[in-house]
């Protein structure tokens, strides 16, 4: 019972590494989008691809705080 404990354990901590680096990856890009905006928000066009990738990052980002706050829960 204790093995599978801990391997369970290991596996949650694995998921949430992967989840943390994926959040500050699109954290960081949100930030250099929001310089670029304040500095020059005249100069500073979004491609509707790119909108839609950075719209996309934010649902991911929201499933994934839910998701955390799951596992933080259990």
């Amino acid at each position: 019972m204790n093995r599978h404990v801990s391997e369970q354990c290991v596996q949650v901590q694995k998921e949430l590494a992967q989840k943390l680096t994926e959040a500050e990856r699109i954290g960081e890009r949100l930030i250099e989008l929001g310089k670029q905006l304040k500095g020059e928000p005249w100069g500073c066009a979004i491609e509707p691809q790119c909108l839609m990738f950075l719209l996309d990052d934010m649902k991911m980002l929201r499933r994934r705080q839910a998701e955390l706050k799951k596992l933080v829960a259990a």
